[in-house]
């Protein structure tokens, strides 16, 4: 993800080596499913939130990796486009108090993006 695509017509070789690529993603994770590495002791939840920056007029500022560069954070990473950024937040444990937890470390990480977007003349919209 976010990595810069720099055409946008593709040759038939092009697309087969995109197919054989995806084909290969999807054994691996048919792989994971048989295997069954994913814990099952404990219910486990985690979040990724897309972040998309915009400007005073709601317009996308491409200032991503300006903002990233002032969060220098492990949770966040570049998107599709320089406009927007993502945030991952670790799996964690369900039960318990665990959900207010998980709100205070997202609402810590978000104030965290949002310091460092104004910081690059940016806002956080979150869409969808």
């Amino acid at each position: 993800m976010g990595q810069y695509v720099d055409r946008t017509t593709f040759s038939r070789r092009d697309r087969q080596t995109y197919r054989t690529k995806l084909q290969h993603c999807l054994d691996a994770f048919a792989v994971m499913l048989r295997e069954h590495p994913f814990a099952r002791d404990e219910p486990m939840t985690g979040v990724e939130l897309e972040l998309n920056l915009v400007d005073g007029e709601l317009v996308p500022a491409l200032r991503g990796r300006q903002v990233l560069d002032a969060i220098a954070g492990d949770e966040f990473q570049s998107e599709l486009g320089r406009w927007n950024l993502e945030l991952n937040l670790p799996p964690r444990p369900l039960p318990g108090d665990q959900w207010r937890h998980l709100e205070h470390h997202l609402t810590d990480q978000l104030n965290i993006a949002r310091s460092a977007a104004d910081s690059c003349g940016a806002r956080l919209a979150v869409i969808g």
